[in-house]
């Protein structure tokens, strides 16, 4: 909705795993280059693990996107909770894998030398599958693998949500790690997970797996100033870095809200910037992000914002009220009636003590007394009850 209004070639701020925003700090671009060194030597197991919402399954598929441009064979597997007959079928089926009989050099996208496609979907059909048992679909990619290898082609299994795997799952993917030669390895394996994979893997069953291990990462939360730097990078992808801008503000507020976890970044980002549509604002300050905070969590308008009423309450009171709007909006920056108008402010516009005692109009020795008479009273207070002829004792005894 908001993309064209903000100059927008798409969506910035999907919660889809899309390569082309990975932003990568430090920590990050650390972990990626030590990740291909290891495929590289084919090393045989690594593993990234890391919170939810912290960016795990991006870092995947731009890692798959890096195995690309080299000579690597791939395959993702998203679904782990599998029998372990069914995630051979799953890796044979990625790796478009054939059946043993079919002609190696035959165009696996035709049915014959004389028909043309009739299914693209056919070369990666399990139904050759059917009726083999564990043995000879292990057997089947072991010839691949070896086959793949002879043509100096190395491959690598990436499985995701890799914590939800079974501890017999997992000791099947170790053994397939013993697929090799006298020189090489044929296979490397990446395990991708939540913090629960590195608890499992340092269980007593799972000692030779967890002794192969030789790459571990851990993606974190961002900091502030990478948080700053995620946002303005998923702009710059989209195409609106010069068209919208954060406040300081907003942007610690997105930190507060989010934590630091990507993905809820994404979440806020993306309602602050239908907020600050709404509005027809380039900037997005934090009342935008505390709009779409309370608008993601469902929490009551009323309740939600009793605090912030109170404090632009005061600062009505001194003319520096942020819910006071700055002019009035021009003709051609009425909004449209297609597009559904904010239900009401947290405060109205231009409030002031004006709004409450009509006769009376707030100066500057009425506001100064509003905030030098509660300080009066509080030191006043203070030397009262400090008093030795009236201690705390005695106030006690008075209240009751």
């Amino acid at each position: 909705m908001y993309e064209k209004y903000y100059g927008l070639n798409e969506a910035a701020f999907n919660l889809t795993p899309d390569p082309a925003f990975l932003f990568l700090n430090k920590r990050c671009k650390d972990a990626l280059d030590r990740i291909l060194y290891s495929i590289s030597r084919r090393e045989g197991f690594s593993m990234i693990v890391g919170d939810i919402g912290t960016g795990k399954t991006t870092l995947c598929w731009a890692l798959l996107e890096q195995l690309s441009r080299k000579n690597v064979c791939t395959a993702l597997i998203q679904n782990p909770m599998l029998s372990e007959v069914e995630i051979l079928k799953s890796i044979l089926q990625d790796l478009g894998v054939r059946p043993e009989n079919e002609d190696a050099n035959a165009n696996p996208w035709r049915l014959d030398d004389s028909e043309a496609v009739a299914d693209p979907w056919q070369i990666f059909s399990t139904d050759w599958m059917e009726g083999l048992n564990k043995k000879q679909l292990l057997d089947r990619l072991n010839m691949f693998l070896a086959a793949k290898a002879n043509e100096d082609i190395f491959t690598v299994l990436i499985v995701d949500e890799a914590q939800n795997m079974s501890l017999s799952l997992l000791e099947q993917l170790r053994l397939l790690s013993n697929m090799e030669t006298a020189k090489k390895k044929l296979i490397q394996i990446i395990f991708v997970g939540q913090k629960e994979l590195d608890e499992k893997l340092h269980s007593p069953e799972l000692r030779q797996l967890n002794q192969r291990i030789s790459v571990r990462f851990e993606t974190k939360v961002l900091s502030l100033e990478d948080t700053e730097k995620y946002i303005y990078h998923r702009l710059a992808v989209a195409g609106g870095e010069s068209k919208v801008t954060f406040t300081a503000g907003a942007l610690r507020s997105i930190w507060n809200y989010s934590k630091g976890y990507p993905r809820r970044i994404n979440l806020i980002c993306d309602r602050a910037l239908l907020e600050g549509y709404t509005e027809r604002a380039s900037v997005i300050s934090s009342k935008f992000v505390e709009n779409a905070v309370r608008n993601l969590e469902g929490r009551d308008e009323e309740k939600s914002t009793s605090f912030f009423k109170g404090w632009s309450f005061f600062k009505g009171l001194f003319g520096k009220s942020e819910y006071a709007p700055k002019r009035a909006p021009k003709k051609s920056e009425v909004l449209p009636q297609s597009i559904p108008l904010p239900k009401g402010l947290p405060i109205p516009s231009g409030f002031s003590l004006s709004s409450l005692i009509p006769s009376f109009t707030p100066t500057w020795l009425s506001r100064a007394l509003l905030f030098i008479v509660p300080v009066l009273l509080l030191i006043f207070a203070l030397y009262f009850v400090n008093q030795k002829a009236f201690g705390f004792a005695e106030l006690r005894a008075l209240l009751r």
